[in-house]
């Protein structure tokens, strides 16, 4: 309310900024002399703080900086003046300055050595104060050292300084030289202690001593003081027009750093320090924490007295400062309430048209008073880490149709609320243990019995606007053993023994044997109607291509939840997925055994969160059938930049060099190199193919910190056979580009992509009880059982909530699978064997009962 004495509404804050105050704590790097002057200043009351506007008042005083901000101040000698010019001369328009500054030189020069961090620059070696044009050059080199260099501490002020010392060094000696090769005395600067320099420049350059600066020189050496990128210089070279600049510019930090100030007088600097901070600053090199304890004791006694009278023991004890729980919503008639001494049991109905709303729901639920089961129902988002998010346990928990839910208590307090769907089966479970910690179990059943994820939150009172807060450790592995326990219940289907310990790490199975129930039981549940999957031919059953994906599917799940790739497999969505049938392989059938190897091919970042790319390689009796690309995004997880990489494996291009120059282009590339047995070699006119895989690693995202591209070159014989004739091997550091990959795409042989006009042809039918539909099944549980895919967001509806989609959502692969029978009939006129790639990209969710409807052009 401390607004409201000011005309205005109710204000709260969670925070102060404390800076003034703490320029006098023993941690601070304000300077000791400093510090002694702020504790010198007796300050103001917070009643006349505004004095110091009028001038100044308790020490301190209110100035406007040059960049028309007001500042408070110490009331230093240097203030002072600043505040005579600032009213008398620098208030008037900038172009009559350097008439009103030389009317008054004499005084502003005296002033400025007397009082002001910033002296008068001109002085002649005997101490007389004078223009740049009475000094010679060895005064000026002297000078600038004296002031930009602190030789007690063997420093420069700033690194800028010692290049224009270097400037004006190396244009004096071409000045003063007559052998450029002699310019060689300006490396002295690197030394140490500069201060020798001077010496060593008269005897080098005698007439330095007696010669006054060139006109030309003086107009240099102004110029290097006011030029842009460098420290603004500590002294004041001339009274112009840029005076006002020079006056005031970069004037804060003398107070951190007083070694660098002429006379190391803190009168002569800007000390930063409201005028209420100041009163209270009365300790030198106070510790922190007794300034913190003190802002915070205070506070506390104003309140006390404020409100309370003084009085401690009057102070009310609550469960937490927040919203007072309103008035009990009465309980909605279609909702069945039983009360026993311990517990409160509410039956929901049936129908959902009859549930009550959620937020009438959840105050229900949450009880009459504060507590913690109302303030992790109530509150609008929960403590993540150092982020909030939407608080998902009211998702979680939101009325459904034929629930139980009984809340039992202990006295006046819920002790556990437990959820029983309408078949009777435990859901989810919330209780506060004996540790204080809140436990939202989620249970999930699988085929061998039923698991659980597992979610504690901590309870803080003391944080009312974000009382409940997400106990991080160990979270993720939780996740992880559900989503790794719901995929691998099915024993039949082997993943790789290996656990992925690193993104370089190949996952290989054991082989994954086709059987005919399984084929049978797949089909049917995604339409595949072909015969060629139901009837035998010569004693052979085949497997539709989908089968590639099934076979692979445990070591892809193991991969995308490993730790090295996310910490939240509830956040990931399919992207895409390729199938691609090698040459020469055919189609799977009944009783092949097919192994998988796989490789994470890049993990890379994206506006919406990081995305990894899986490659694997599919074999059967030894040999090469397939391989499958497929990427997965997960939201809003990010990767160090130096952890994300990616690979493009099995790249081909192709190239033609037209002419004899290009070859040897080609040829001179220090990446190819021809193979000591080559019987072929480029010539005009060869058809080249490349095979390459490629990798790289980020330094930023558009900048490689490492780059290498290996594989092997062929040519096309007459035949028509690829003959390997060289490799390509190229590695290097950091890179904007890969050149191998840069020179393929320049001179790639393209092939004719045109399509038919208006959008192709269309392959399905235009009459609407012709075109193809497809009915979504009503449950995803029994794809999800054969393809090998059980993650709990498409089966549960308790975990589809947390994750905040609007139910379970259909798998991708069903999907991706259902269209593909489509395209077999529609397409390949129920010759699978002629579809030998196949891909899709996900660009919406389905959800079960959805009917999908598919148009196919050519």
């Amino acid at each position: 309310d401390w607004s409201v004495a000011f005309g205005r509404a109710p204000m709260p804050f969670d925070g102060i900024l404390l800076g003034s105050r703490v320029m006098v704590a023993l941690e601070a790097g304000t300077s000791l002399a400093a510090k002694e002057l702020i504790v010198a200043a007796p300050g103001l009351s917070d009643s006349e703080w505004q004095n110091s506007y009028d001038g100044p008042s308790g020490g301190v005083v209110t100035i406007t900086s040059n960049y028309g901000e007001l500042n408070h101040v110490l009331a230093t000698k240097a203030v002072l003046f600043f505040n005579d010019l600032r009213y008398t001369i620098l208030n008037q328009p900038r172009e009559n300055h350097a008439a009103l500054l030389l009317a008054r030189k004499n005084e502003i020069v005296t002033r400025l050595n007397s009082d002001y961090f910033k002296p008068w620059f001109g002085r002649k070696a005997d101490g007389r104060v004078a223009d740049l044009e009475d000094m010679t050059y060895a005064e000026v080199i002297s000078r600038l050292i004296e002031l930009m260099y602190v030789k007690h501490q063997q420093r420069w002020i700033h690194k800028s300084y010692c290049r224009l010392v270097f400037d004006f060094v190396g244009r004096s000696e071409r000045r003063l030289g007559t052998d450029l090769l002699e310019l060689s005395i300006i490396l002295e600067l690197q030394n140490v202690d500069p201060t020798g320099l001077v010496q060593s420049f008269v005897e080098r350059y005698p007439a330095a001593e007696s010669q006054l600066l060139h006109s030309e020189d003086i107009q240099f050496f102004i110029s290097i003081c006011k030029r842009r990128g460098q420290k603004p210089v500590p002294f004041i070279p001339v009274l112009d027009i840029d005076f006002s600049v020079l006056l005031s510019k970069d004037s804060l930090w003398q107070s951190e750093d007083l070694d660098s100030v002429v006379d190391h007088d803190p009168q002569r600097i800007a000390i930063q320090q409201g005028p209420v901070a100041a009163r209270y600053s009365t300790v030198v090199n106070e510790p922190v924490k007794d300034i913190l304890d003190g802002v915070y004791h205070g506070h506390i006694a104003a309140l006390l007295s404020r409100d309370y009278n003084g009085d401690a023991a009057s102070v009310p004890v609550v469960e937490y400062v927040g919203a007072q729980p309103q008035a009990m919503a009465a309980l909605p008639a279609t909702v069945d309430m039983q009360v026993t001494d311990s517990a409160l049991t509410y039956q929901l109905p049936a129908e959902s048209d009859q549930l009550p709303e959620l937020s009438e729901w959840l105050s229900i639920l949450a009880g009459p008073t504060n507590s913690w089961l109302r303030a992790l129902l109530t509150t609008p988002a929960i403590v993540e880490g150092t982020g909030y998010v939407h608080n998902y346990v009211q998702r979680v928990l939101r009325p459904r149709p034929g629930q139980v839910v009984t809340v039992s208590m202990d006295g006046c307090q819920p002790r556990l609320l437990e959820v029983v769907d309408v078949e009777g089966v435990l859901r989810a479970r919330v209780e506060r243990n004996s540790d204080g910690v809140i436990e939202l179990i989620i249970y999930h059943p699988v085929a061998s019995g039923t698991i659980s994820l597992c979610y504690l939150f901590v309870y803080q009172p003391q944080q009312p606007l974000t009382p409940i807060c997400l106990l991080t450790e160990g979270h993720s592995t939780r996740v992880r053993k559900l989503c790794m326990d719901a995929w691998l219940d099915n024993a039949d289907v082997p993943a790789a023994a290996t656990t992925v310990l690193n993104v370089n790490c190949r996952l290989d199975s054991d082989g994954f044997a086709i059987t005919e129930e399984h084929v049978r039981a797949f089909c049917q549940n995604v339409g595949n109607r072909s015969k060629h999957y139901a009837v035998e031919v010569d004693g052979e059953l085949f497997a539709p291509m989908d089968f590639f994906m099934v076979s692979a599917l445990p070591n892809m799940l193991l991969a995308l939840s490993a730790p090295v790739v996310t910490d939240d497999w509830l956040k990931v969505l399919h992207l895409y997925n390729k199938y691609q049938i090698v040459d020469g392989a055919t189609m799977l059938k009944v009783g092949d055994k097919v192994r998988s190897e796989l490789v994470i091919a890049n993990l890379v970042n994206t506006p919406i969160g990081r995305k990894v790319t899986l490659f694997i390689n599919l074999s059967c009796c030894g040999r090469k059938v397939a391989t499958i690309e497929s990427t997965f995004m997960y939201r809003d997880h990010f990767l160090d930049i130096d952890k994300t990489f990616e690979r493009a494996l099995d790249r081909r291009f192709t190239i033609q060099l037209a002419t004899a120059v290009d070859v040897t282009v080609l040829e001179a590339k220090e990446w190819f190199v021809y193979c000591e047995d080559a019987s072929i070699r480029v010539s005009p006119g060869s058809v080249i193919e490349f095979h390459l895989d490629s990798y790289y690693r980020f330094k930023s995202e558009s900048v490689y910190s490492n780059v290498s591209t290996n594989g092997r070159v062929f040519v096309k014989s007459a035949s028509g056979q690829l003959v390997h004739i060289g490799d390509v091997c190229y590695a290097y550091g950091i890179s904007a580009k890969d050149p191998v990959i840069e020179y393929l795409r320049r001179h790639e042989t393209t092939t004719d992509s045109r399509v038919f006009d208006h959008g192709g042809h269309m392959l399905t039918s235009l009459d609407e009880p012709q075109r193809p539909y497809t009915r979504v099944p009503k449950s995803n549980w029994e794809y999800g059982r054969v393809s090998s895919d059980g993650n709990p967001m498409h089966v549960n509806l308790y975990i589809a909530d947390h994750a905040g989609l609007p139910g379970p959502i259909t798998h991708g692969l069903w999907t991706n699978a259902s269209t593909r029978a489509l395209v077999e009939c529609y397409a390949a006129d129920d010759e699978p064997e002629r579809i030998r790639m196949y891909q899709s990209n996900f660009v919406g969710m389905v959800l079960p009962k959805d009917q999908l409807q598919t148009e196919l052009f050519h």
